[in-house]
């Protein structure tokens, strides 16, 4: 009776020892993924392609006005950047944000800049330790 009870509380401090590492975990994971969307966010309100392209994938759907393909993590910065050169950001909002399935998430930016405005579809998904954009939408809005 006594190595029953010792085993079950063993069982029992694991199990408690695996639900703390399980919610850390989870904890880091949406705090990573929260962390990474902020710096995106704030790369699109500063127009800065060069900080949005650490967050490319090596490829990505990229669609603007005039242009449209997959393109290498360099190509879609030097276009994005010339699409920031002309429209630079006065104002962005967020709309809407969700997930497409587990590990994939979208978001929808309201893109105000002093000529035009634009709606930006954007996508990412986890790829080893970051979350990376596999495609970018920006249509005109009127």
């Amino acid at each position: 009776m006594r190595i029953q009870k010792s085993s079950s509380n063993i069982l029992i401090k694991n199990l408690r020892k695996l639900l703390i590492l399980i919610f850390l975990s989870m904890g880091f994971i949406l705090f990573s993924q929260e962390s990474d969307k902020q710096s995106i966010h704030q790369a699109f309100r500063d127009s800065d392609s060069k900080e949005l392209s650490k967050y490319f994938n090596h490829t990505l759907q990229l669609t603007i006005p005039k242009v449209n393909g997959n393109y290498s993590k360099v190509q879609a910065r030097s276009i994005l950047g010339d699409f920031f050169e002309t429209y630079p950001a006065k104002e962005i909002t967020i709309l809407k944000e969700g997930d497409i399935r587990i590990g994939q998430h979208f978001c929808i930016i309201a893109y105000k800049s002093h000529v035009k405005n634009f709606q930006i579809y954007y996508h990412f998904e986890k790829r080893d330790k970051l979350y990376l954009i596999q495609e970018i939408q920006i249509r005109e809005k009127e």
